[in-house]
């Protein structure tokens, strides 16, 4: 069972090396792109202000949020491919508004008003009987 996961990171290891030989010297994403045989992609808007960032590799969001603006960057071996990148603006701001705090507590008040009823009954040694008349 360890097998393929070492197999899927010797693997990744080596095609970043890879990537890291053929754009050696190479200074921006188009003239990567042209060395790799590929096309440039661009994502713009992304946003760190939810709790996931859907569709993005978690090692690129964390690498991406610290990476210099305007510097190529690369290559990281992420967790589903081998990302070189260049972040074009930055904007600092507040990461969760108000609606994010209200979001979240009505999320954590569910969920607490689902699980106090298993640990009353729990607590209490209560006994389902449902089941019989039903």
């Amino acid at each position: 069972r360890i097998r393929p996961v070492l197999y899927q990171q010797k693997a990744a290891e080596k095609k970043t090396a890879e990537v890291a030989e053929k754009i050696n010297g190479l200074t921006d994403l188009a003239a990567v792109a042209e060395a790799l045989g590929t096309t440039v992609s661009s994502k713009e808007g992304v946003t760190f202000a939810s709790f996931t960032s859907a569709g993005l590799d978690n090692k690129f969001i964390g690498a991406a949020s610290v990476a210099e603006v305007g510097a190529l960057n690369g290559p990281l071996q992420g967790n589903t491919g081998v990302y070189v990148y260049t972040v074009t603006d930055r904007s600092e701001g507040a990461f969760f508004t108000e609606d994010d705090a209200k979001a979240y507590d009505a999320q954590k008040t569910q969920y607490t008003t689902q699980a106090v009823v298993s640990v009353m009954m729990e607590e209490g040694k209560v006994k389902d009987n449902r089941a019989r008349f039903f």
